[in-house]
């Protein structure tokens, strides 16, 4: 058991000191410079070498740093070649006479056919900032031999909160895979993500301020850019994973890919199956008069087994060599899905004397599927890269969960007094559509211009049937059951431009969207219709001030419109104590959202941001000290504010050791009424931390072996209404290689010292509550792929040495 020594204030200080530790070089008076990429981004340990121009004889070299800078010294005066090289780039050379040049920065060009007869080999993550998002390229690395849930558990900035997706502690984060927007809610979204293989993926980007070709509905964004194939031929692999936590999870899955010159195929399918435990500690202080009454204590606990069928299937088809096609689907399906939920109530009376008690047993069974088409068209217009796209992506979702619950009262003395029983057969269906056009290209000023339209509709029935159970038989209660109706339709419109100088970066966005939302329940005789035509401003603006320091600003707006079940205005009862509620009144929220950035020495990153958000629409729990009932309703805070201090830095120690820390010390203010405590205007505020620090290694000789070793912390922070205790996770993932790549088999070990777990407080005028929760946050997972077909980038054989000699024989 390890204990934590640190209280949340100094464990920030501590850990903000700790990232700020770097190594600095000094700059001698030699030959020197950058290698970059073509996306300006630098290129460790790259072999830099000195030739005699007489004859190409090697004489001096260098090897790059992890900011892509190099040094030669002791160079007479005299004319040299310069010849930089690494794997996957065009090997450059340049004639030049020293002194007169001693400054020498190189951009390589990648080149694919040089990795032609390369097997590929393990790599670490790497974080790379741009101008409006930082992204996290987790290709070929030992994160990718989970599901994309476990990769989203290890990227920098993210923190998972059971089914909750948070950046920098705000919820409402939208999800995109290629930039294709997933319409599911957070447990759906879950499910889908840990029933799909994470070895797609190439990168996970994390925008804050999303630009304005993103809808401008929710806050910041995840994207998760898919690898594309550049197999050519055909390739193949089988998987299985098996997880230990409290209980045993299974997962097996096959990718299919085929390539041709016009053809880009692929399928991949994942089955999950499995038992999940939770198991939770709540209490309730009921007041009256301003004195603590009766005190009721629960013990929950919570096992559900699952069967989850994932399958992704891409179709790419080149037309011409100005257009292409790309049809894709994703389907999950859940047959299979039941929730044994025991939960045991202790009442105490105002002098802590048993008083009673109840049990509850409610078992739930659910069945859903959700099937989605895209088809997406791309036409290239000119050869500066203009070109028009257009997307239409429709979805169906079903979903249908019954409900059972048992209640027996008893005496202090386990003598029955009653029992009540009732169950729930609750019906859902979704259909969604959209459509959308866009334009790019190069204006004669040389901004770049983006722009587009975009229609959108969401149509979905629900149905709730409540049946009371009276001597072993179900009777329909009229007054419980409920049917609710909601429609929206959103038009879009968007216009971005963007330039770089040379030392300027700009970018503006401009967005607006018309919403039409209707919801109808005829069980209550409502019906609430409303529109509105709101406008959202984006602004980037970048400044290179040296070769080590660069600045940038962003500004977004952004808007967070209920979900239709937040609308519904009828209480779902979850137990006889409990019950869920939506609200027909609740109003968008309005986000805005500034962020300052500074990057020194490209590795070492200084964030300043503020969010402001009037109106933010969340689920709180309110206590009926009356009725005695726990009521779960949707609320519009009144409004929300952060601001923070961001630092990362991101460095190799050596050629096979790299290192990424994070961390944000900031401040939230929330501002809620309490619709339990005579509408009292209440404030909730907290200065908090959060800490993320990944050390990636690739071991052996033939870099076959790589390792992963991540730490995350947060403080205790504040929800809304509640406060939540600090919690952090230690977590290792291996994956070796063997047989030329053909065997992968990996290792995982999540939250390894088992403190993962939070627990959380609602205390303010006349509302006392706890909840301590305990998910299965320590777990074990090992897995193993087989890799078969053609695994290497191309078939073609070409003698690279000599096209070296070639490039250096036209060397002027």
């Amino acid at each position: 058991m390890i204990k934590n020594y640190f209280s949340p204030k100094s464990a920030g200080i501590i850990s903000t000191l700790f990232l700020l530790f770097s190594i600095m070089t000094v700059k001698a008076q030699t030959l020197s410079g950058r290698v970059v990429d073509s996306d300006k981004n630098p290129i460790a340990f790259t072999n830099v070498i000195l030739l005699k121009a007489t004859d190409s004889i090697p004489l001096l070299g260098a090897v790059t740093d992890e900011t892509g800078l190099y040094e030669i010294s002791g160079i007479k005066n005299g004319e040299y070649i310069l010849k930089v090289s690494y794997l996957g780039f065009e090997t450059f050379f340049e004639k030049f006479t020293f002194p007169d040049k001693s400054q020498i920065d190189i951009l390589l060009n990648a080149n694919t056919t040089a990795l032609e007869s390369i097997d590929l080999v393990g790599k670490r993550p790497t974080v790379k900032r741009e101008i409006d998002r930082l992204v996290f390229n987790v290709a070929n690395t030992s994160l990718t031999e989970g599901n994309i849930w476990d990769v989203l558990n290890r990227t920098p900035g993210v923190i998972l909160n059971q089914d909750e997706i948070l950046i920098k502690n705000s919820g409402n984060v939208v999800v995109y895979i290629n930039d294709r927007r997933v319409n599911l809610t957070s447990s759906e979204l879950k499910q889908l993500l840990e029933g799909t293989a994470a070895n797609n993926i190439q990168s996970v980007e994390v925008i804050t301020n999303p630009p304005a070709k993103y809808d401008a509905e929710g806050g910041s964004v995840i994207n998760i850019k898919m690898s594309k194939n550049l197999i050519t031929g055909y390739n193949g692999n089988v998987f299985s994973n098996y997880t230990q936590g409290i209980f045993p999870k299974f997962a097996f899955g096959t990718g299919q890919f085929y390539k041709t010159d016009k053809i880009n195929f692929f399928a991949n399918y994942n089955y999950n199956t499995g038992i999940n435990n939770r198991h939770n500690n709540e209490g309730i202080q009921f007041v009256e008069n301003n004195q603590p009454t009766d005190r009721w204590a629960t013990v929950f606990d919570r096992n559900y087994r699952n069967e989850t069928h994932t399958l992704n299937t891409n179709f790419d088809y080149t037309l011409d060599k100005k257009s292409s096609l790309s049809l894709s689907s994703t389907v999950l399906y859940k047959p299979y899905w039941k929730q044994d939920n025991v939960s045991e109530t202790e009442i105490f009376s105002s002098a802590n004397v048993l008083d009673s008690t109840f049990n509850t047993v409610n078992v739930m069974r659910d069945e859903s599927s959700n099937v989605a088409f895209q088809a997406d068209y791309q036409r290239t217009l000119s050869e500066n890269g203009a070109k028009f796209t257009a997307n239409a992506f429709y979805s169906n979702y079903y979903y249908n969960r019954t409900q059972d619950v048992n209640t027996n009262y008893f005496l202090p003395d386990n003598t029955f007094i009653r029992t009540n029983s009732f169950d729930t057969d609750a019906t859902q269906s979704i259909n969604i559509f959209t459509a959308q056009a866009g334009y790019e290209g190069t204006l004669k000023n040389g901004f770049h211009l983006e722009t587009g339209a975009k229609i959108s509709t969401i149509d979905s029935n629900n149905e709730l049937k409540q049946f009371n159970v009276v001597n072993g038989q179900s009777v329909l209660d009229i007054n419980e059951s409920n049917t609710f109706f909601y429609d929206e339709t959103v038009l879009a419109g968007y216009l971005s431009l963007d330039k770089n100088w040379e030392k300027w970066q700009l970018k503006l966005g401009l967005r607006g969207e018309y919403a039409d939302i209707t919801g109808n329940s005829p069980t209550l005789n409502l019906i609430n219709n409303r529109h509105n035509l709101k406008w959202f401003p984006t602004l980037y603006l970048g400044r290179t001030v040296s070769d080590n320091l660069d600045i940038s600003m962003s500004y977004g707006k952004r808007i967070a419109r209920p979900r239709y079940e937040m609308l519904n205005p009828f209480r779902n009862f979850l137990t006889d104590n409990a019950f869920s509620g939506g609200n027909p009144d609740l109003n968008p929220s309005i986000t805005h959202k500034v962020n300052l950035d500074v990057t020194a020495w490209k590795r070492h990153t200084f964030g300043l941001y503020f969010d402001y958000i009037k109106g933010d629409i969340l689920e709180l729990s309110f206590q009926d000290n009356t009725n005695r009932i726990m009521k779960f309703a949707s609320v519009n805070l009144e409004r929300s504010r952060s601001f923070g201090l961001d630092y990362s830095v991101y460095f190799d120690f050596t050629s096979f050791w790299s290192f990424y820390g994070q961390t944000s010390n900031f401040y939230d203010e929330i501002q809620f009424i309490g619709i339990e405590s005579n509408n009292a205007l209440v404030t909730n505020n907290r200065i908090s931390n959060y800490t993320y620090i990944s050390n990636s290694f690739s071991l052996l000789k033939d870099k076959s072996l790589t390792a992963d070793l991540t730490w995350f912390y947060i403080s205790p922070i504040v929800q809304a209404s509640t406060d939540v205790t600090s919690r952090q996770t230690l977590s290792l993932s291996l994956v070796k290689k063997f047989l030329k790549n053909k065997w992968v088999a990996s290792l995982q070990f999540n939250d390894i010292y088992n403190k993962g777990n939070f627990e959380t407080k609602t205390q303010y005028l006349n509302q006392n509550s706890f909840y301590k929760a305990r998910f299965e946050t320590q777990t074990f997972k090992i897995g193993l792929r087989y890799n078969f077909g053609n695994q290497r980038l191309s078939t073609n054989q070409k003698d690279i040495e000599a096209d070296e000699k070639d490039r250096l024989g036209k060397t002027p």
